[in-house]
This record gives C-alpha cells, structure tokens and sequence, in this order.
C-alpha cells in the first residue's frame, strides 16, 4: 500500500471512530428524532444540479463550495469540477480531471484550486476552467487550500504547509509541522489574513507563519491531550477557523474553543469545548456544535453563552452559519434547518437531498449554497416580506 493510501485509510479509520463515538467513550450517542416545531419561516430553493458525489458519508471529504464574484464552484471525489451562476444556476463550465479529488475547491486570484487523491494540487481558470497549472504535494489534502493575494497555501495530510504562486504554480516556502500517528482529518483548511497564514495543525496547535516566507509568527496550543487511549487523545484541530476584524476565533477535538489575536496569538477568552464542526461568527454571535452535536453559541466579544440547542443531538450538525435572522445548520439526514440567532430556535427546515450534508453550508447576501454528499448542489433565497 502506497503512502498515500495508507495515511488516507488512516485518516477515515480514526473519523469514524470518532464520529462512532470511540473518542474516549464506548457510548454511542443516538440521533435525536427529526425536530418537530411549526415553521415561521420557508426559504425558497431558487436552483439545483447533480454535480457528483463525494463518495460516500464515511469519507468526509474536504468538498465545500466556493462563492466568488457571484459564481458559484463546486467539484466531486470524481474528478468533476463546475462553475455556476449564483443568481440563476445557469452552468458556466464543467471540466473532468483524469484524477479522483480529496479536497476543494478554493477560488481567488484568477484561479480555482482542488487537489487530488495522489497528492496533487490542479489549477484551473476561474473563466473557463481550463487547466493553468499542477503541483506536486507531500501527500493528498483533506481540506481545501486557501487562495489570497496571489498565493495559494495548502496543509497536506501529513502536517506539511506548501505555498504556490497562484500564476503559474512555482513552489514559493515549504514547513514541515510534524504530524501525530492518529488524525482526525489532518487538520483544518488555512486561513489567510493579511499577511498572516493560520493553520491548525493535528498536534492541536494553531501556527501562524508570514504568507510571503512562510516564517513561523507564532505558535499556540488549543487542544491539551487527555485520556487513556489513543482516540481519546486527539486534539486536532477540524473544521473551519473564522476571522472577525483583529481576532480569530478556532475549535479543537477533545479541546477549546477560543477567541485570539490574529497578530500575537493572545488569548481574549476561552471555553472548554470538543468541537468537530469548525467555528463561525457574525457581526455579534460564536456559533459551534460540540462533537455530541449540541449547537452553541456565545457572545463574540466576551465568550458569554447565549444559547443551547439540543435538538440536533447525535446527528452530525455542520457549524452554524448567520442567514438573515438565523443560522443554517446542515445534518446527516440531508436537512438544513434554521435557527433563530438571538434564541437558537426552530424556525425552518428545507431538504435539498436525502444524502448526509457534511460541509458548511455558504452563505452570501440573501443566498444559502448547500452541498450533499450525494453531489446535489442547491441554492436557497431568503423568503419574501
């Protein structure tokens, strides 16, 4: 077996210990039966297309859709890779790579980034999607890279950092982070700002480097290991980090959720939290899900808890994310539901496919872009007055 497979068989072994409730448990957390509450408000679906599967709920790949300049790109474990308009669904482009993907898309610079289950890195033309440029990484990605101010920077799932020209691909700085015998998903997707990289690492550490030398800033531990087994030790940093003015906000496995400086890495607060699904924010709010799949969310400047909701429990919410005057929140039954953001009730349910929804949903002015694991790529707008 390749190295290449190995880590790959690796990594989803460890996530469905996780997700099977091994994490330092022997307990698993039934899913809550299907919420039932009296709808207050009814999205729309404006439009939806098959774009190919990612291969199965027990891969969890890093497939997440891309919103730029009002199109929409998604891509699948097949090697498919389209372009859509966000305000119609009209499809722009459609290119088949001859190489299963991992993780992607990412878009800026002119280019539209996915990487390949071999460890490659493929560019193509934001207009078009014609193949620019291919690199050669340490092993494949499991999150998507980020794209930003003509670089593109990529965390590999054996803990490497490698930063590309997004013209013409050339291989600007390599650092090697080390990586841990056990992953959940080999980390969370780079996140650029400014001048600064942040990259959560599996070792449960966050590291900032310099986006034009990749010199390390600063490094700072957000997950502590505990527990008597190897599962019950991981401290990985998953799912989206989010950036709000100076501060970052990022979760951790089996670890904490916290608020620090992007310049300094200094703790503004902190909560002891194992989170799977990642970190978003808005203009006033936190939102989480734990790894039981309560949702939270909590105050951004002073980390008060705001709300519970326990409704999604057992059923592998995705991160919250502010629609309107709620935030959407996907399952693994297919269903997007919508909570109130002040209270963190009921208010909506939509289902765009009967396959899990395993990323994040996007949400962009009055849209909401969901995808399944099925490859069923839907918009929602939100409801008339």
């Amino acid at each position: 077996m390749t190295r290449n497979r190995a880590a790959f068989a690796l990594v989803l072994l460890v996530t469905a210990l996780v997700l099977g409730g091994c994490a330092g448990s022997s307990t698993v957390i039934p899913p809550s039966p299907l919420p039932k509450f009296r709808a207050t408000l009814h999205p729309r679906l404006l439009w939806s297309h098959a774009v190919g599967s990612e291969g199965g709920r027990n891969l969890r790949l890093g497939f997440v859709p891309a919103v730029v300049g009002g199109v929409v790109y998604a891509a699948s474990r097949s090697g498919r890779v389209a372009a859509y308009r966000l305000a119609n669904g009209q499809e722009l482009w459609a290119r088949h790579l001859d190489h299963r993907l991992t993780a992607g898309p990412a878009a800026g610079s002119g280019i539209v980034v996915v990487g390949t289950q071999r460890g490659g890195l493929v560019a193509l033309a934001r207009r078009g999607g014609r193949v620019l440029w291919r690199a050669r990484l340490p092993s494949f990605l499991l999150a998507p890279p980020a794209v930003s101010s003509g670089r593109v920077v990529a965390l590999a799932s054996d803990g490497e950092v490698e930063a590309f020209a997004a013209r013409g691909g050339r291989l600007l700085w390599s650092v090697s982070t080390g990586l841990p015998h056990l992953v959940v998903r080999g980390g969370a997707a780079p996140l650029v700002v400014g001048r600064t990289v942040l990259v959560g690492l599996p070792n449960g550490k966050l590291l900032a480097m310099d986006l034009g030398t990749g010199v390390r800033r600063y490094e700072r531990r957000i997950g502590v290991p505990h527990g008597n087994t190897a599962v019950a030790r991981l401290v990985d940093v998953v799912g989206p980090m989010a950036v709000r003015g100076r501060d970052v906000y990022v979760s951790c496995v089996h670890g904490r959720l916290e608020r620090l400086t992007v310049r300094g890495g200094r703790v503004a607060w902190s909560h002891r939290l194992s989170v799977f699904a990642g970190v978003r924010v808005d203009d006033l709010n936190v939102y989480t899900t734990t790894s039981h799949g309560i949702v939270r969310a909590y105050d951004r400047v002073t980390g008060f808890p705001l709300w519970t909701s326990r409704g999604l429990r057992g059923r592998e919410p995705t991160v919250p994310v502010r629609f309107g005057p709620t935030v959407a929140v996907g399952d693994f039954h297919g269903y997007v539901f919508f909570l109130g953001r002040n209270k963190g009730r009921f208010r909506a349910r939509v289902r765009p496919g009967s396959s899990a929804i395993l990323a994040p949903p996007v949400a962009v002015s009055s849209r909401l872009v969901v995808l399944t694991s099925g490859g069923t790529l839907a918009v929602y707008a939100w409801p008339r007055p």
